[in-house]
């Protein structure tokens, strides 16, 4: 998964969550089950760079 890709499926899932965080959540929940291994592993890593650089 590319950083374009990660930020797809985060507006995807905010979009059809209509601003209902549990349910974006269980969106969300529902596409990173549907991703293989690696796919997974490019998203965590794609979030928790976001993350940080979002504290600097």
């Amino acid at each position: 998964m590319n950083i374009d890709e990660f930020w797809q499926t985060i507006d995807s899932v905010n979009s059809e969550s209509d601003g209902d965080m549990d349910r974006k959540c269980e969106l969300l929940k529902h596409r990173l089950n549907g991703l293989n291994e690696q796919a997974l592993l490019d998203f965590i890593n794609h979030f928790d760079s976001v993350d940080v650089g979002a504290y600097t």
